[in-house]
């Protein structure tokens, strides 16, 4: 054997998925360690390295499983010359019947003359359980964002119609109760919108003073006390950029008390494109729960716990990033990157 023949030989051994080259007729020819290893764990009775064993007709032979029918088919059409490589991702029991998933990939060549396909199945339960868990936390966010959509739409409607009766005695009690329906209702949308959707798509250049002094608006705190420092535009989802407001807004008050005192102002050195910062004056976020800080569920208030982790969704949903420490008080700090980073503000 010469000595690429020898090398590649070797590198093909050490590879972590299982590899067989198999002849014309479907018999295999060659299996690397791997292979062998697998056939070992999984109680093959002959020889672990299969060598002259009729891959493809156990293959048909296990036509009455759809996954196996399925890789079947795929590899009778690499070997009739209708394709030239096939990839089928199928289930296999492991350890305890704990289920784990592997692609199998068959690629047909030429040497000497010989025709050869060669069969790799290469784990990948790692990547298919994470799959799984996006999908079903999809799932659970669709359901939640349909039950807030299906459950607040009728109370807020008759929350409405009765901030028309007392528009003849309290238009500006009115007006209040109308801008607070109207802000229920975009967050419904917003809601749908982010468990449906991992990017927010309606982007325009946006004022964060503007969105900050809408969102001081709906804060049920008078003592509370809020200035600015952030006069520039960024290219954002103005009512999610509210909800991020909100949400931190009332952080602040649940853990700080009515008299909190919150201030944004710009941070140009942080991400690619600048950032900014939110901070309050209270106790700040104990070092050993700021891990836990933006999960669904986790507070150490008394509140839902999912303020924060809608704050993380939005930001990620932007392609922002945000961080949170402690510097005379709790401390989030929002970077902006790539296209939605800062510019100046425009008056008018």
């Amino acid at each position: 054997m010469s000595q690429p023949d020898a090398l590649v030989r070797r590198a093909v051994e050490t590879l972590p998925s299982e590899v067989a080259i198999l002849d014309s007729d479907g018999i295999i020819r060659f299996t690397n360690e791997a292979w062998t290893d697998f056939a070992i764990d999984g109680g093959f009775p002959g020889d672990p390295a299969m060598l002259g064993e009729d891959y493809l007709a156990a293959c048909r032979q296990a036509r009455d499983d759809e996954y196996a029918r399925e890789a079947c088919t795929g590899l009778e059409a690499v070997f009739a010359g209708e394709a030239r490589t096939v990839e089928v991702e199928y289930p296999c029991p492991g350890p305890g019947d704990a289920a784990r998933w592997f692609l199998q990939r068959a690629s047909r060549f030429t040497h000497d003359g010989s025709e050869f396909v060669v069969v790799e199945h290469l784990d990948i339960t790692d990547r298919r359980e994470a799959q799984q868990a996006l999908e079903t936390r999809t799932a659970v966010l669709e359901d939640v964002a349909s039950t807030i959509s299906h459950d607040l739409r009728n109370p807020l409607s008759a929350a409405n119609a009765w901030a028309e009766i007392l528009e003849d005695g309290g238009e500006e009690k009115a007006t209040r109760i109308r801008t607070a329906i109207d802000r229920a209702n975009d967050i419904i949308d917003d809601a749908l919108v982010l468990a449906r959707e991992t990017e927010a798509t309606d982007l325009e250049p946006t004022s964060i003073e503007a969105v900050a002094a809408d969102a001081w608006e709906l804060v049920d705190a008078p003592e509370t006390t809020l200035v600015v420092d952030a006069t520039d535009r960024i290219l954002a989802d103005q009512s999610l950029l509210q909800t991020i407001f909100e949400n931190l807004f009332r952080n602040a008050v649940d853990h700080a008390g009515p008299d909190v005192a919150i201030e944004i102002g710009p941070q140009p050195n942080i991400g690619d494109g600048g950032g900014m910062y939110i901070a309050d004056d209270g106790p700040g976020v104990p070092s050993e729960v700021r891990g836990s800080l933006f999960d669904s569920g986790f507070s150490t208030a008394d509140s839902s716990g999912i303020g924060l982790a809608i704050v993380d969704r939005i930001v990620d949903a932007h392609g922002w990033e945000v961080d949170v420490h402690n510097d005379g008080g709790a401390v989030f700090e929002v970077s902006f990157e790539g296209e939605t980073a800062v510019t100046p503000q425009v008056n008018g």
